[in-house]
């Protein structure tokens, strides 16, 4: 059986090494994702199970990634842990629960938090991954229907008086 993938996002290689520590600790497979690639095609080659991602990223912006990934049908469903430093605005903690996506801040989390995150996100997933794929493929399966042809209604010339 292969193990489970997350893919972390993150421009601090400290960082990135110790959160990569941390989940093949919990016996997955961490992956640094370089920030000078293409996220979706990473996402695409890795097929992580779980992401975890700073919002506070050299010349990029977190968010961003998040857009990307949710915009993408096969790939919206993809748990997220968000784990930053960042000071984030009532605007940015609504859309992390919009998305369902578990936010930490990096000083005030310890591992003990971060470790249970991951399990969490992976259960999680764990759970979800067959009705997603279930649903992807009754989709896959189901006939496209045509678009009815509708005519244009033929409205009647109304003949225009000549000015004399």
């Amino acid at each position: 059986m292969t193990k489970k993938t997350v893919l972390i996002v993150e421009d601090s290689i400290g960082f990135s090494e110790l959160m990569q520590f941390v989940v093949e600790d919990e016996g997955y497979r961490g992956v640094v994702f370089p920030l000078e690639d293409n996220f979706i095609k990473w996402v695409d080659k890795e097929k992580p199970n779980a992401i975890i991602m700073d919002l506070a990223l050299n010349r990029m912006n977190g968010f961003d990634f998040i857009h990307e990934l949710k915009e993408h049908p096969k790939h919206k469903t993809i748990p997220i842990i968000v784990i930053t430093g960042r000071d984030l605005s009532v605007k940015d903690v609504a859309e992390l629960k919009l998305h369902d996506i578990q936010y930490l801040r990096k000083g005030r989390v310890d591992m003990n938090e971060i470790h249970k995150a991951i399990k969490d996100c992976l259960e999680k997933e764990e759970k979800v991954a067959p009705v997603v794929a279930k649903a992807a493929k009754l989709t896959e399966d189901k006939p496209k229907a045509e678009k009815p042809k509708v005519e244009k209604a033929k409205t009647p010339r109304v003949a225009k008086a000549k000015k004399k």
